[in-house]
This record gives C-alpha cells, sequence and structure tokens, in this order.
C-alpha cells in the first residue's frame, strides 16, 4: 500500500473501513500530501504485520477526524514523519 494514495490533492472524505489489510507490510506514504483530506476512516485497518509507517499521515493538514485505536504497531520499526 505504500504511496497508494499520495499525493491526492483533491480527496476530501475516504472510507477504507472494509479494506482487507492483515498481510500489508508498508504503509509508508499512504496518505502524504493529501492536503484536503478533513475524514478518515482506517478503524478496520488490521496492521499486525506493517513494519513501516513513515510518513503515512504526513501534510494532512486538514485531517480533522482520524481513529487508528485499532492499529496494532508492535511490528512497525518505522514510523518517521508519520504525522
Amino acid at each position: 500500500m505504500k504511496f497508494m494514495f499520495n499525493k491526492c490533492e483533491k480527496l476530501s472524505v475516504l472510507d477504507l473501513s472494509h479494506f482487507i489489510t492483515e498481510n500489508v507490510k508498508e504503509m509508508r506514504y499512504m496518505f502524504s500530501g493529501c492536503t484536503y483530506l478533513s475524514q478518515l476512516d482506517v478503524s478496520g485497518f488490521n496492521t499486525q504485520n506493517v513494519t513501516d509507517m513513515e510518513d503515512m499521515f504526513s501534510e494532512c493538514s486538514n485531517l480533522q477526524i482520524l481513529n487508528i485505536n485499532s492499529f496494532v504497531t508492535k511490528n512497525v520499526i518505522n514510523f518517521g514523519y508519520m504525522f
């Protein structure tokens, strides 16, 4: 999922609550640069195998609603500039 929505500058609302992510290892730069994104639902993400979340939400300056309570980050080794 590396760079998946990177620089989607006009995107304002995104619901990914039904994405199946249990085999994902990299989420680096996934939403980076989504400057108009104000709501993001990633509450259904299974992050138990993710090792890289660098810059995942960087440059999301309008992000107001983000729930990452379900994130399991025990295997993440890179959180650099995540927000």
